[in-house]
């Protein structure tokens, strides 16, 4: 098959992070072991999803791992090229769910493995379940220490995100936290027998924003990126039930953008340690991505880049989960970012077969 093919059964299958990623995952296990290639799976805890990694070549003999993720984000029904699970082809582009982040990228790897194969070369194929939706398989691979060993011994690691065939060697880590706010409600007429939570969101929001933004300016800008300072912005607020009623409950969301090198751990495990309120304060962590520096040598990124200049870019990724755990890492992929989660989502069909042409000389 070739990587259009593959990528019209990938595109085919529904990976939304709300459904499960079964079908996928043992359609592309199944086409690997037509090639004699060995696959494992590494399913969640509901058995619903899964995890798949491969091992192309002498598993013995270290190799390059390329990293993927096959689910996708919701998808729009009123996709105006065709349906979302419907590969469309049109002027050079690949439309469809998935057909960018990640599964085009996805695809030119399988549309090489052949090839692969048939040149003895060693590789391995990492896919996970759930990156839109939290980071829980990743988290799951690199807690597993007999995994953790094997992926120690490899050469480097290729995050197959989308970035235009061009190597990105750094992005901010992400963390998402709901904040909540429980009071007692009453008739706005006797505030003095009630316990305000928006009062106290409000608060507490100071709070968190003024403390982190101050920890930033301590680190100090990063020229890398676009925003050269590490950022939160409160994307989600919400309480109240009546314009004359005090707020029982109230809840809000942070996501944070963290430099390379910035450490926010104490800070988020110390902010509200004298928090003073009748309120009552309850932190919840959504959603962790670490940040990424590449350990890539200077020679295998300029492999990749062929003349071109590395990236730093504000999105994240798996790569930093990889880093963490002592694996060279650096993210590229045929495909530009800003058609990721988008309506139209598409893939240029010239920039996907030259990432598939590109795998075999890694």
């Amino acid at each position: 098959m070739d990587t259009k093919e593959i990528l019209h059964k990938l595109v085919a299958f529904d990976t939304q992070i709300q459904h499960n990623t079964l079908e996928a995952v043992n359609w592309v296990r199944n086409y690997l072991q037509n090639f004699g290639v060995e696959v494992s799976l590494i399913y969640n805890q509901e058995k619903t999803r899964a995890s798949l990694m491969a091992f192309i070549g002498d598993k013995n003999r270290p190799g390059c791992v390329f990293s993927g993720h096959l689910d996708t984000v919701p998808a729009d029904e009123t996709f105006y090229r065709g349906r979302p699970f419907e590969l469309h082809y049109e002027n050079g582009r690949y439309y469809g769910r998935g057909a960018c982040d990640m599964k085009g990228p996805i695809a030119g790897f399988l549309a090489a493995v052949p090839e692969l194969v048939k040149a003895g070369k060693s590789a391995v194929l990492l896919l996970t379940h759930d990156e839109e939706g939290g980071f829980q398989a990743i988290n799951q691979v690199t807690a597993d220490p007999d995994i953790v060993k094997f992926l120690q011994n490899q050469q480097n690691c290729i995050v197959m995100e989308p970035s235009d065939l061009k190597a990105v060697t750094a992005h901010k880590g992400t963390r998402l936290l709901e904040v909540s706010l429980f009071g007692r409600s009453g008739h706005s007429s006797r505030p003095s027998l009630c316990i305000d939570a928006v009062d106290a969101a409000v608060n507490s929001y100071c709070r968190l924003l003024g403390g982190f933004r101050k920890l930033a300016e301590n680190y100090g800008a990063n020229p890398a990126f676009i925003e050269p300072y590490s950022t939160a912005t409160v994307g989600l607020f919400n309480g109240g039930e009546a314009i004359n009623t005090v707020a029982d409950r109230a809840v809000y969301t942070l996501l944070s953008r963290e430099n390379p090198g910035d450490d926010f751990e104490k800070f988020f495990a110390d902010v509200f340690m004298d928090y003073n309120s009748p309120a009552r304060l309850e932190i919840k962590q959504k959603l962790y991505a670490y940040a990424f520096k590449s350990r890539c040598k200077p020679e295998f990124i300029e492999s990749l880049n062929r003349g071109q200049q590395p990236q730093a870019v504000n999105f994240g990724t798996e790569a930093g989960f990889f880093e963490k755990i002592g694996l060279p890492t650096v993210v590229f992929g045929p495909g530009n970012i800003a058609q990721a989660h988008t309506k139209d989502e598409y893939i240029s069909a010239a920039q996907l077969e030259k990432w598939t042409a590109m795998i075999p000389e890694i």
